[in-house]
């Protein structure tokens, strides 16, 4: 069952209400297939964070909107939110992060002298 949380930011205001859901494996899938790695201003403002695109995806709220109508301690409790309902996601994540490090620092290797 897909695990959904609600954060509600302003009691009087429901439309504040931010409801994030856990991604299916599928829908993990197709986010690392489809490459929607592309960094914005929110990964900026969050540089140590999974990238933006997954809180997007995760709540179904637009980039633009994310960027304006939120205030950054918002934006970050949304962001505990997200990564708490998608641990499997985030460390997958942050293994993909490691393997790349791994890749770029390897040099490739040179074919043996002729002789």
């Amino acid at each position: 069952m897909q695990r959904i949380s609600t954060i509600k930011f302003d009691e009087t205001d429901p439309a504040k209400d931010v409801t994030i859901k856990e991604l299916s494996v599928s829908q993990v899938n197709n986010f690392l297939e489809n490459e929607k790695m592309k960094r914005g201003f929110l990964d900026m403002l969050f540089p140590d964070r999974f990238p933006a695109v997954i809180v997007e995806q995760s709540t179904g709220i637009s980039m633009e909107k994310l960027e304006q109508a939120f205030f950054p301690s918002e934006l970050e409790r949304i962001y505990d939110e997200v990564e708490n309902l998608n641990p499997f996601f985030i460390r997958l994540m942050g293994r993909l992060v490691e393997v790349s490090k791994e890749i770029s620092i390897e040099k490739p290797s040179t074919p043996p002298a002729a002789g």
